[in-house]
């Protein structure tokens, strides 16, 4: 009887051990012969899944046997590296987030190896392939969104701008805008994006950029990035077995001019425009001319005319704020006064140009009592028209390209100085300056530059400035007109600010711009300005009649000599001005001031110098010893060295938690770089000077077009806990010699120059690192995702540390490479 109990004992024991080892396998996750299926599909049958804390997880090898990607794992570093169309993804064992190129994602769990086996979260599937995936009775059900949108283009025909998505079946879908900033976004639901699609750069003063993304695993997002609000109409339609969806934009009237000869306006559209309505405002004595759906695209939108009939004319644009959302645009013939008695005898022909349809003709009926001493030519169009023309020659010279536009963001009177204008860009860029005298006004064009609210107008109180206008002038050139009530002489001065660059308009309102200078008495008249070089220095002589004072004064941004010289006149023949030579690349001689008498020379510099005066303070004959303040042995004299400032455009990158953007740090830090290594007399190529995107294959391809010695990415860095914090650097996984000692040296100097936490030299093949030919290096300076590193990003001091900190590792690195020689 006591073997039996024994026995009985030993049984409920084995069975006690057996339920609580079928427990621990139950608790650890392990669920066998679940059932594989995609698209209703049965592929495999007895698939193994893991799953951990209430998420699944699906062995690796099914995304080579279901899903036939390219995977390979890399045991040394415990990385995956999977290849699907054309982007590079990373996972790491033991890490809740994955890489697609730079940019990182998270998971609800970490990959999990497990011996030989390792474990991929089924969220990863939604996240990167947008499947949708069911897990219910033992099947494992991996389905795609219905809808497939195949392509997404944009067209400019004789009928109109349309954007056209091509989808595989009848969508479903919703449209919303949003400000600040200005975009349309369409979401289609139950779609998925093709493979291989890439962003629409349009650039035509309405849609800066069109971008595709999945936000959602069943909802597609086709986003416009807009310079203003876009008004379009919306159709859907069949065509050879798909779908479209059509977005009209409405009609863009580009170009408004007055043709004196032949006495009419003319009006040129993207489009014929067919729907407007003329009428007659009595309270304001002004003819109108309202174009319905329209939109408003030129940069000129106020005319002063003389004329008997009318006194000015305005172009404006109108939004309704409705739910359909209806825009227009109204021409304001403003009449004068004289003529209100004949309002009911003053109209418009309107008609369309036979030979182009986009043209509208507008031709005024006029009362005789008017064209009596009717004006040949609109005065803005006879004074300004000629800035257009030479305008459109430089900025073709420049080579500017619609890509790589600058934002003149601000334009402001200076707080007490009445006479300065201040001009507010991200970068810095020098103005074209045209004087007006017969409308006693400035025309400042900046070229490559984009003014986002495309017109503005400045009424100001002080008696001297009338009016200050802001405007797209055309898609490369932002206008500033300065209405003056006489015009006077001006200095045009830039620094760099911590928002971007200012340019500085000082206004000289004791000067008389009608003075004869050849009236006035004991003036000082210029006979020469030599350049000479000799023994490595330029030589600069100014000869004048008569011992005078002057001033001479050094600029940077762009390197410059300004040479003031106090009761000349600057009445010298252009053969008495020497050819540019040597450290000078353009010399300038300019009347500064009347009253009191002053006389500009300006030697514009090919680079930094260092100069000294040779003549005594008041002399006939001024002379400057200018030296290279390049130092020639410098290991970085001549080097190229390619500079990329992560992200940019619609791209922001990583978003600190006030908003401080990786894109903006990653650009401010790189143009101060840039700035460093161009003065020690190395060759410095950015990838990107202002905010615009460019794609990451353009930047590795203009590293290796042009064989640059090194390949610089400045990055800040984020992760989702905020205590995460430090400087790392990271290399390519085969990287080896110079490489490895060019990230070795960046990091190292970076950590001494900021004094943050030391993460190290990390390897990762980020695309920028894979595709460049020369020894590159990717850098995050520090966390945005870390408060307190957001606010050291944030400030210009240590973005200037950051840097310093990376030209010293440039700097130590050739030294190491050359051992301290050039060759």
């Amino acid at each position: 009887m006591i073997v039996n109990k024994r026995i009985v004992l030993l049984i409920s024991l084995i069975i006690l051990l057996c339920y609580i080892f079928s427990f621990s396998v139950i608790a650890e996750g392990m669920v066998e012969e679940v059932e594989l299926l995609v698209e209703g599909e049965t592929v495999v049958s007895d698939l193994v899944v893991k799953e951990i804390d209430d998420n699944l997880l699906i062995p690796l090898h099914i995304l080579e046997d279901v899903f036939e990607l390219e995977v390979e794992w890399r045991e040394l570093i415990n990385t995956i590296n999977i290849s699907y169309a054309e982007q590079e993804i990373r996972l790491r064992v033991g890490e809740k987030q994955f890489e697609i190129d730079n940019e990182i994602r998270g998971l609800k769990t970490a990959v999990h190896k497990e011996g030989e086996q390792i474990f991929i979260p089924v969220q990863f599937l939604t996240e990167v392939f947008n499947y949708r995936v069911e897990f219910n009775s033992g099947n494992l059900e991996v389905t795609e969104a219905s809808i497939e949108i195949k392509e997404v283009s944009y067209e400019e025909t004789e009928f109109g701008e349309k954007l056209m998505i091509k989808l595989s079946d009848k969508p479903e879908y919703d449209i919303q805008s949003t400000n600040s900033p200005e975009q349309l976004m369409i979401d289609i639901y139950d779609s998925r994006l093709s493979e291989g699609r890439s962003n629409l750069s349009i650039n035509n003063g309405m849609i800066f950029q069109v971008r595709s993304r999945q936000p959602e695993v069943d909802r597609s997002r086709i986003i416009l990035d807009l310079y203003q609000p876009l008004r379009y109409n919306i159709d859907t339609y069949s065509k050879n077995d798909s779908y479209y969806l059509s977005f009209k934009v409405n009609p863009r009237i580009i170009d408004f001019e007055y043709k004196p000869q032949r006495d009419n306006f003319v009006l040129v559209a993207t489009e014929a425009l067919t729907d407007y309505q003329q009428y007659y405002l009595e309270e304001d004595n002004k003819l109108v001319v309202e174009f319905a759906d329209a939109l408003l695209d030129v940069a000129e939108n106020k005319f002063f005319l003389d004329d008997r009939l009318f006194k000015e004319v305005r172009l404006s644009q109108h939004n309704e704020n409705t739910e359909e959302g209806s825009s227009s645009v109204k021409l304001v013939f403003k009449l004068n006064e004289e003529f209100e008695e004949l309002k009911e005898d003053i109209k418009l022909d309107i008609y369309s140009d036979e030979e182009s349809p986009q043209r509208l003709v507008l031709s005024p009926k006029r009362p005789e009592k008017a064209t009596d001493d009717f004006a040949e030519e609109l005065v803005a169009a006879e004074s300004e028209q000629p800035i257009e023309d030479e305008l459109f020659e430089q900025a073709e010279e420049s080579n500017v390209q619609a890509d790589e536009l600058v934002e003149l963001y601000e334009v402001i009177l200076a707080e007490d100085q009445e006479d300065i204008i201040q001009i507010k860009t991200d970068q810095q860029i020098a103005p074209f300056i045209v004087p007006l005298e017969e409308n006693s006004r400035l025309v400042l064009d900046f070229p490559g530059t984009i003014f986002r609210p495309v017109k503005e107008s400045l009424t100001l109180e002080e008696e001297f400035i009338k009016e200050v206008r802001i405007a797209q002038f055309n898609k490369e050139i932002t206008r500033v007109v300065v209405e003056l009530e006489e015009l006077v002489n001006y200095e045009v001065m830039q620094k760099e600010i911590e928002e971007g660059y200012l340019t500085e308009l000082s206004l000289n309102k004791s000067g008389e711009q009608s003075v004869d200078l050849e009236s006035i008495e004991d003036k000082i008249d210029l006979s020469g300005v030599d350049i000479f070089t000799e023994e490595g220095f330029t030589n600069l002589q100014i000869d004048l009649d008569s011992a005078v004072n002057y001033e001479v004064r050094g600029f940077e941004h762009p390197d410059r000599l300004v040479v003031d010289i106090m009761g000349a006149v600057a009445d010298l023949d252009s053969d008495k001005i020497a050819e540019a030579e040597g450290l000078i690349e353009e010399v300038r001689v300019s009347q500064f001031t009347i009253n009191p008498l002053v006389t500009r020379v300006v030697f514009d510099l090919v680079e930094p110098v260092a100069h000294q005066v040779m003549s005594e303070m008041k002399t006939e004959q001024i002379e400057l010893k200018l030296e290279s303040s390049v130092d020639e042995d410098s290991i970085l004299k001549d080097r190229l060295i390619v500079v990329d400032a992560g992200h940019g455009g619609a791209d922001p990158g990583a978003i600190g938690p006030t908003g401080v953007t990786e894109k903006a740090v990653a650009l401010k830090i790189s143009q101060k770089l840039e700035q460093l290594l161009t003065e020690s007399g190395a060759q410095v190529k950015m990838t990107r000077e202002a905010d615009y995107y460019v794609s990451l294959g353009s930047r590795a391809e203009l590293a290796n077009r042009l064989e640059a010695d090194v390949f610089v990415s400045v990055h800040a860095n984020s992760y989702r806990s905020n205590n995460i914090s430090g400087t790392e650097t990271y290399v390519h996984p085969d990287a080896h010699g110079n490489a490895l000692l060019l990230a070795k040296s960046i990091q190292d100097s970076l950590v001494q120059e900021l004094g943050l936490i030391d993460r190290g030299v990390k390897m990762d093949q980020l695309f920028v690192l894979n595709e460049t030919d020369m020894p590159s290096v990717l850098t995050e300076v520090a966390f945005l995702s870390n408060v307190e590193e957001e606010k050291l990003l944030a400030t210009s001091e240590f973005r200037q540390e950051a840097a310093i900190g990376i030209y010293n590792g440039l700097l130590n690195y050739f030294n190491q490479v050359f051992e301290g020689g050039r060759n």
